[in-house]
């Protein structure tokens, strides 16, 4: 911790060991002082009492410090949720309007172009990272077509409208559940389809469209 708090910067003796008070690394009063051994030297915090200070901390909501930003973790979190949430709500959308959709065609023209596009789209989405599939869109869109941000949010000199911005992240989110989510569909729709009383509808005289 105490050479991601100083980069590249040299610390001093007394600022890194005020540091490592600070995060609990060495032993200290409940005043915050520095307790030292009979050579004076500091007391290194053991291992499993820094992990039970930090359990403490969690219970009640504190989640530290962080070292880059020297605010708290919370207050980070508190920042960027409402981002989270909107993203996850747009991702959610795609899954269930693509993933629905391609597997309602996929199962409904089975054996055509479309079941073999859907089939061979999903297996390639459920092979590939999402992390890959993220950094493969920014690569294409962002770098080199230069048509959507590839990160960050609308911002008051923003280069894009703020919905642009949710675009590549959200399609990211969606990649891989979507194609699950397609395949499952396509799977019990075929199911339903192969059922004695569709069957029997058909040769009924019964139409798709009814």
């Amino acid at each position: 911790p105490i050479k991601l708090i100083a980069g590249e910067r040299q610390l001093d003796p007394v600022t890194e060991r005020n540091i490592r008070a600070t995060h609990g690394l060495i032993e200290t009063d409940e005043n915050g002082n520095i307790i030292y051994d009979e050579n004076g030297d500091t007391i290194e915090t053991p291992m499993w009492k820094r992990y039970v200070n930090y359990l403490g901390d969690l219970l009640h909501g504190d989640l530290g410090t962080s070292y880059q930003r020297g605010t708290a973790v919370t207050d980070i979190i508190l920042q960027r949720y409402p981002y989270t949430l909107q993203l996850a709500v747009v991702g959610i959308i795609i899954e269930a309007i693509v993933g629905i959709g391609a597997g309602i065609i996929s199962a409904v023209k089975r054996y055509s172009f479309w079941d073999v596009l859907v089939t061979l789209a999903t297996s390639l989405l459920v092979a590939m990272p999402a992390f890959w599939i993220g950094m493969l869109l920014q690569l294409i869109f962002g770098v080199w077509l230069h048509v959507l941000p590839i990160s960050g949010v609308a911002g008051p000199i923003a280069q894009y409208p703020a919905w642009m911005y949710y675009i590549l992240p959200a399609i990211t989110l969606a990649s891989v559940s979507t194609a699950y989510t397609a395949r499952i569909m396509r799977s019990q729709l075929l199911d339903v389809m192969n059922q004695d009383y569709i069957r029997t509808a058909k040769a009924k005289g019964l139409s798709k469209g009814a």
